[in-house]
């Protein structure tokens, strides 16, 4: 499952994979269809800035066998 977590007033969403195995670490595309970003989430917190809020931030769920779980912060 890869846990997301917005805060659209800094414009950041933090990440990680919640997972069994501590040293999980999978790279998955995330942004838009148009402007497909890379990141390599682990299973600790990391933020990134992102113009793009909850509603629009998207993952390539159609190239992964992933679950996404969105909230704010």
């Amino acid at each position: 499952m890869l846990e997301l977590k917005f805060d659209d007033a800094q414009g950041e969403v933090s990440y990680r994979w919640k997972a069994d195995e501590k040293a999980f670490a999978m790279p998955i595309r995330v942004g838009t269809s148009e402007k497909w970003e890379m990141i390599t989430p682990t299973t600790e917190w990391q933020t990134m800035k992102t113009p793009l809020g909850r509603e629009k931030f998207q993952v390539a769920t159609e190239l992964y066998y992933v679950g996404v779980s969105k909230s704010a912060k």
